[in-house]
């Protein structure tokens, strides 16, 4: 297919920030077919096949597709692609790909314009694989300056807490996703996962209508934050409702009755999910897990700040004996550790991440890890947030955590340490790095241990694995 050549590309900056964008203007547009050859130039005439073609590679416009969905995800900016998708029809399926890969809805307007959407267009519906429902996750410093905002807002006071109130409690404007198992669900074909930012108000008249998403069996991804249940049993009701689910994310889950009350909803049998992505899960969610018999088929478990004060860690760690591949989040490292990272059940895990953030009081605790000796990657990541790190780095007991690790796994290929410290002086940073030097002589001699130092503020976001 001939397409026409685009005018070069312009650098310049948006309101979102810097970013290269790709500004095809259709008034520039020249379609090399139609050059005539100079006076000075009979040869091109003459010689057919030295005509200049004007067939761009695929290669190269499909990596322009690709970089302008990069960018549009990256500013949450999707004027880019809807631009690419009328620059010519070769672009347009590539693009459309992009723009409809991924769908939020935030309102219920944005369902029904949706809604309207796919209906018109049904070919659009066989894009989408990914749902996100609900809306956008407000952060606690945010929703406090909404709430001074509207207290200052020029409209009536009631209408302004009015609208705080709905953003503090979304679960009560939510109840629209109820709807999308209904009128939606059956256009999307192709729908893969689903990600509930907010869950709807939990009652007989949303039962009924989420129930409707036992239909699709190709939902193989499922998340569900910042909601309310009845009874910690009724989270086991809502993934009854997805009947296909291999991967389950849970986090910021409350309950509004003890654990010990039944379920509200009757329910079949849960999905038997492999993956599992637990995300400041309280007490009362592990305590839910535990009663799961699917637990024990878990291949892949992720635990994000999650607190060792919690009583249910160790038992679920001794639940989930399939593990091939273990992340772990753990705070609260001031305590002891003695079976609370008992992972010894685990007998064929190959992979652990293991996060901590380590005070003063985890003198040793290195020495009350016990891992299966199935495991050939382990990253260890200890984040200090006090200039105390030069005098804690040296009593964690490296010397006991090397002989364990020599002597005991054999099939270990790599130790990566991560050490996130704190602004620390030079002497104390000269201190960490020299200790650090001479540790782990039984790892660095079988050519396995590697020490990796990041520094950090407070307040700053962390990569720990990198």
């Amino acid at each position: 297919m001939d397409i026409c050549v685009p005018s070069p590309v312009q650098t310049y900056n948006t309101a979102n920030g810097p970013g290269l964008l790709l500004v095809i203007l259709a008034s520039a547009h020249t379609n090399l077919k139609m050059i005539q050859a100079s006076d000075s130039e009979p040869q091109i005439l003459a010689t057919p096949t030295s005509s200049i073609s004007s067939r761009f590679p695929v290669e190269v416009w499909e990596c322009i597709l690709d970089f302008c969905a990069w960018n549009c995800e990256f500013t949450n900016d999707s004027h880019t692609l809807y631009a690419c998708t009328l620059t010519c029809r070769a672009w347009l399926p590539r693009s459309r790909m992009h723009l409809y890969h991924m769908v939020n809805l935030y309102t219920e307007e944005n369902l029904r314009r949706f809604l309207s959407l796919v209906r018109q267009n049904p070919i659009i519906g066989s894009l989408v694989y990914e749902l996100s429902l609900g809306p956008p996750i407000v952060r606690w410093k945010d929703l406090r300056r909404i709430e001074v905002e509207a207290e200052t807002s020029t409209q009536s006071q009631s209408s302004a807490l009015a609208s705080v109130h709905s953003i503090s409690r979304p679960e009560m404007a939510c109840n629209w996703i109820c709807l999308i198992p209904l009128y939606l669900l059956p256009l999307l074909p192709k729908l893969y996962t689903v990600r509930f930012r907010h869950l709807p108000y939990m009652n007989d008249a949303t039962q009924k209508y989420l129930t409707r998403f036992r239909t699709n069996l190709n939902i193989r991804v499922l998340s569900a934050s910042h909601g309310y249940f009845t009874s910690c049993r009724d989270l086991a009701w809502f993934a009854s409702c997805f009947p296909a689910v291999e991967q389950l994310r849970i986090g910021i889950v409350k309950f509004t009755v003890p654990s010990s009350t039944a379920p509200t909803f009757t329910y079949r049998s849960h999905p038997v999910f492999t993956h599992l992505h637990l995300w400041k899960s309280a007490e009362s969610v592990l305590q839910t897990l535990l009663s799961w018999p699917s637990l024990e088929k878990i291949e892949h478990l992720s635990c994000d700040y999650v607190s060792r004060s919690d009583r249910s860690i160790a038992q679920f760690f001794l639940r989930v004996i399939s593990l091939q591949r273990l992340s772990i989040q753990l705070f609260n490292s001031a305590y002891p550790l003695p079976d609370k990272l008992n992972l010894t059940a685990s007998a064929g895990l190959r992979e652990l991440k293991l996060f901590l953030m380590v005070r003063k009081g985890s003198e040793r605790f290195l020495e009350s890890l016990r891992l299966p000796s199935s495991l050939s990657f382990i990253a260890l990541a200890l984040q200090f947030d006090s200039s105390d790190c030069g005098d804690i780095v040296p009593s964690l007991g490296w010397e006991a955590l090397d002989v364990y690790l020599t002597k005991g796994f054999p099939l270990l290929k790599d130790l990566d340490v991560f050490i996130h410290e704190a602004p620390l002086t030079a002497e104390g940073r000269a201190r960490v790095y020299g200790f650090m030097a001479k540790t782990l002589p039984g790892l660095r001699g079988k050519g396995i241990g590697t020490v990796h130092y990041r520094t950090h503020k407070i307040s700053d976001e962390i990569s720990f694995w990198h």
